[in-house]
């Protein structure tokens, strides 16, 4: 699935992407012989960004799915906030962010989820166990169904700089 963002191209969409959980699966499984206090898997303070585009009309429903998951992987330790754009001022020095992910304002809506864990280790136990969870796979599957149509999540995972 390819995002629907400027002079970027999408090949994988990765929240809960099928095509990652047999490689989740094999880093998880060889993690005992892997030398944690050297592997960049092993960062501390560690957070994944997940920006997506929904139609304003999906806006509560996808509300409602998006608490079901946050229940869900609060029980796991992690922190999951989830933020809706308010304001796209344009500002000297700056690119508004829907030059980057564009929308049109009267019918669609910028979300970012922020996702915490412990390090990536955890994150990829916590991802682990979602992809073997049937309902976490459905809530996916109606969080997919929500977005802007052509469009799909695009991630990243940070380690913070100023808490190690």
């Amino acid at each position: 699935m390819l995002a629907r963002i400027k002079n970027v191209r999408l090949t994988e969409v990765t929240l809960f992407p099928k095509v990652y959980y047999k490689s989740i699966s094999e880093k998880v499984n060889n993690m005992s012989t892997i030398d944690h206090a050297t592997d960049p898997v092993n960062i501390t303070g560690y957070t994944e960004f997940v920006f997506y585009q929904i139609p304003k009309n999906n806006h509560e429903s996808l509300l409602q799915v998006t608490t079901r998951l946050k229940e869900y992987i609060q029980k796991e330790n992690v922190t999951y906030d989830c933020f809706s754009l308010i304001s796209a001022e344009n500002m000297p020095g700056f690119v508004n962010v829907t030059k980057i992910i564009p929308i049109n304002t009267d019918e669609e809506e910028i979300w970012i989820n922020m996702v915490t864990y412990k390090d990536r280790h955890h994150r990829l136990d916590v991802v682990e166990k979602i992809s073997k969870n049937r309902e976490c796979l459905d809530i996916y599957e109606e969080l997919m169904k929500l977005l802007t149509p052509g469009t799909g999540f695009i991630n990243g995972e940070f380690k913070n700089l100023c808490n190690n």
